[in-house]
């Protein structure tokens, strides 16, 4: 069970404010009080009736860049892993707050604390509650790990925490909290199909509009900074909404370039060729041919030694298909220039003459604007025009 920690400071005789004793009221000798005081060595006068063990700390006064080195490191000392954290920052010398706001995500990091809440004690008022403030701070972080990198392990952790402290007004907290937890499942998958290429679910996109109808039922629901935070997330999911199933693709493969989901990017992109090839055509269930038939198309001896010998009708039926596409020619060279990343991706490296790794990338990204002009170029026998706007993903 994880120890659960309190911080406070003074430079005064101090009795113990109520909040301190109303908060560690139930805690274990297992836990800790610490007080820091700027008072040099002389320790401080407390009225202490608890069980819970008080350690006092003197730290300097942060008068240079030596002392506030200093003040950083005792702080950061008394953490131990997976501390429950909770701070007052009544009395708290103006350098040591904002120390505090660079110590405790450090904190995080390298001891995985947990910043339960945050409050500003004040003589004969009510203390006020910052714990809000602090979370704020957190959802955007979460968001911006999964916007910037496709990382949704913070949005995770945020969901399983309890949404009273970032409430606003009289909103139902179990209708709210079952939305967030909806929301991150969905993007969670979102995020799965993605890695794991799911293409025909990615194509379909039906993960897309049911994250934008959870983002808009949170909005000003929550408190009035995080409404920003939803629009951020709103506009990233938007990005991968394409209005048919070759832009469905197209934003798959330009969110993996942008992650550097390389192997999925090639994935994505082959699949997604196969299924638009196939799209209009009645058997659905000749993908293996199709993608064997783009891959010798443009090469010729290849192409005439496996097709053009004891062709069945349905086998014609398909290729006279294909090669009404218009840029057959064309499409079939970049097919075939994925198929070879592919394998070497596929074996890890370990094939004879394996491509160096930066390659891949850049040949992602050539290979992905080739596509996406053919799609927008005019076909010769479907009426079909894709107009995918140009977006920079660098």
């Amino acid at each position: 069970m994880a120890r659960k920690i309190f911080l406070g400071f003074s430079n005064q005789s101090i009795q113990i404010p109520p909040l301190i004793a109303q908060l560690c009221a139930d805690w274990s000798n297992q836990d800790c009080v610490y007080i820091f005081s700027q008072s040099g060595n002389e320790r401080i006068k407390i009225k202490w009736t608890l069980p819970v063990p008080i350690i006092q700390l003197a730290i300097p006064e942060g008068n240079n860049g030596t002392e506030l080195w200093e003040i950083y490191h005792t702080i950061y000392d008394v953490f131990q892993d997976n501390d429950e954290v909770m701070i007052d920052i009544y009395s708290c010398p103006q350098e040591v707050e904002m120390l505090l706001a660079f110590v405790v995500p450090y904190a995080r990091f390298l001891k995985n604390i947990q910043l339960r809440s945050i409050y500003c004690s004040r003589k004969d008022q009510a203390p006020l509650n910052l714990t809000a403030f602090s979370e704020v701070k957190n959802w955007s972080e979460a968001a911006s790990d999964f916007i910037c990198f496709g990382n949704i392990e913070r949005l995770n952790q945020m969901t399983e925490k309890h949404f009273t402290s970032v409430l606003n007004g009289s909103y139902n907290l179990n209708e709210i909290t079952e939305k967030i937890r909806e929301l991150n499942v969905c993007i969670e998958n979102l995020r799965l199909n993605i890695a794991t290429n799911r293409a025909k679910l990615l194509i379909e996109g039906r993960d897309y509009n049911r994250i934008l109808e959870l983002i808009t039922s949170l909005q000003q629901r929550l408190a009035p900074p995080l409404d920003l935070v939803w629009v951020k997330l709103k506009e990233a999911i938007q990005e991968k909404q394409g209005k048919n199933e070759e832009e469905n693709m197209l934003t798959a493969v330009q969110w993996c370039i942008k992650k550097s989901l390389i192997q999925e990017g090639f994935n994505l992109l082959q699949e997604g060729i196969i299924s638009y090839f196939l799209k209009n055509y009645d058997d659905k269930n000749q993908r293996n041919y199709v993608e064997m038939y783009l891959n010798h198309r443009f090469d010729r001896s290849s192409f005439n030694e496996r097709f053009q010998k004891g062709r069945s009708e349905v086998e014609q039926k398909l290729i006279d298909y294909l090669e009404s596409f218009y840029n057959i020619e064309e499409w079939s060279s970049l097919f075939a220039q994925i198929s070879e990343i592919r394998d070497d991706l596929y074996h890890g490296g370990m094939n004879e003459s394996p491509l160096p790794a930066r390659y891949f990338e850049t040949k992602l990204k050539e290979l992905f604007e080739k596509i996406r002009e053919l799609l927008n170029a005019k076909k010769k026998n479907s009426s079909f025009s894709c107009y995918f706007y140009k977006e920079s993903y660098y």
